[in-house]
């Protein structure tokens, strides 16, 4: 039986300075650019007091006792995984204290912590270290057998076949004996059996005296898995209590907000939520490679006669363009709307990696300026499937941002050599 975890959040609050330059250098990054239209902006909505500080939590209290799994829920930009980060000693708060008790698992995402230059075996063996274990040859076979990499024991990481770093790190977190667990999405990817043997490891933590905190935008396995709930809305604590209770408030009002239409100022257009769904409408915060996905954005065209322009985008963690779409949404007579548009990510598109789709709604003021609003959803897609990977028997990593199932088709043609006198082929 491991000693109890326990998890002590007072009055936690984390600032970013959007006008923060890096020492010994000129000109201006495109990061920095953002950072004066959001003060712009700022200067303009909230007064020139915050237009420097971004308060991504404000006086953040939380207390998750032993045997206890609590869940984390809220929009993108809540705070919910820079509250994470701060747990797992990735990033410093400003101001206020934590107290984590216990040895901390911690998965922020799919396959971070993972060295891709070095062998699985070596992998593990810095997790096990990182948890404060010792080398145990039946841990690690255990892990292996997991992650299906047996035979991959003393191969680099970045050369197993598939994206094997987020099977192992399922693999690593499911089986470390620890009594604290931080996880966000972990049950977002990977086939019905991989998925019970994490519910399986959580419920374990919880029996034997630990604690889970569970982010996900899955609100169905929060409401299954969890006693409680926090909501967090803008980086300040909105709601915590039983997680059926929270689960259904925080519904309520995307739905109150969906249906409250407020044509008041010169707004023609407003994003309620941006969100990643299954195909079957659920709302997820990952993808699998095999299963197609839905980027929906709800909003509200407040001024009819005022037509908008709708754009999806995909891209990579690292700002790079994937996938763009716009669409024309012609003016019409009648009242203001709340509207649904969704893009389809389909199956064996992207490959394993994190992703950040973004919606942009554009139109023309009345005094002729551009205006928009915009949002954005992180998300991931990974092959965890523990079974077979979607890259078959082929043994190497699949790199690109994309991974498209091709038709492929060949046939050998054999080119006679040219004879004397002749010209080659060219």
């Amino acid at each position: 039986m491991t000693r109890p975890g326990r998890i002590s959040v007072v009055n936690l609050t984390k600032v970013f300075d959007l006008q923060k330059r890096r020492k010994g250098r000129s000109g201006v990054s495109s990061r920095e650019v953002m950072a004066l239209m959001q003060m712009f902006r700022a200067v303009f909505r909230l007064g020139v007091k915050e237009h420097r500080r971004f308060y991504a939590l404000r006086n953040i209290s939380l207390d998750v006792g032993s045997g206890e799994i609590m869940g984390i829920i809220g929009r993108n930009g809540a705070g919910k995984s820079t509250l994470l980060k701060i747990l797992a000693r990735v990033i410093d708060p400003t101001e206020g204290s934590i107290r984590v008790e216990g040895r901390v698992a911690s998965l922020l995402e799919l396959g971070a912590g993972f060295n891709a230059e070095l062998t699985v075996a070596e992998n593990i063996s810095l997790q096990v270290s990182f948890q404060g274990g010792k080398e145990d040859p039946e841990l690690v076979q255990e892990i292996l057998e997991l992650a299906d990499l047996v035979d991959y024991r003393d191969v680099e990481l970045d050369d197993c076949p598939g994206p094997a770093a987020p099977r192992l790190a399922f693999a690593t977190l499911v089986t470390l004996a620890s009594e604290v667990v931080l996880a966000d999405e972990m049950l977002a990817v990977g086939n019905q059996q991989f998925k019970q043997l994490v519910i399986d490891r959580i419920q374990k933590v919880k029996d034997d005296g630990g604690c889970v905190l569970f982010v996900s935008h899955d609100l169905d396995a929060i409401t299954r898995l969890c006693d409680r709930v926090m909501w967090l809305d803008r980086g300040a604590t909105k709601m915590v209590g039983p997680a059926r209770e929270v689960v259904e408030a925080y519904e309520a009002e995307i739905r109150a907000k969906t249906a409250a239409l407020d044509p008041a100022g010169d707004a023609a257009a407003r994003i309620v939520d941006l969100r990643l769904t299954s195909t079957s409408g659920r709302q997820i915060g990952a993808m699998s490679m095999k299963k197609s996905a839905y980027i929906e954005c709800l909003f509200q065209h407040l001024r009819p006669a005022i037509p908008l322009r709708l754009r999806f985008e995909v891209r990579s963690a690292r700002k790079k363009a994937i996938y763009s779409d716009i669409q024309t949404l012609e003016a019409y007579d009648g009242d203001p709307s709340a509207q649904r548009a969704r893009v389809k990510i389909p199956s064996h598109f992207l490959n394993a990696g994190s992703y950040i789709g973004r919606a942009v709604i554009r139109w023309e003021a009345e005094d002729g300026q551009r205006r928009e609003v915009q949002d954005k959803v992180e998300f991931t897609a990974a092959d965890t499937e523990t079974e077979s990977s979607i890259w078959g028997d082929y043994e190497g990593d699949r790199r690109g941002l994309i991974a498209p199932r091709l038709n492929w088709s060949h046939r050998v043609t054999r080119l006679r050599e040219p004879r004397e006198g002749e010209q080659g082929e060219q």
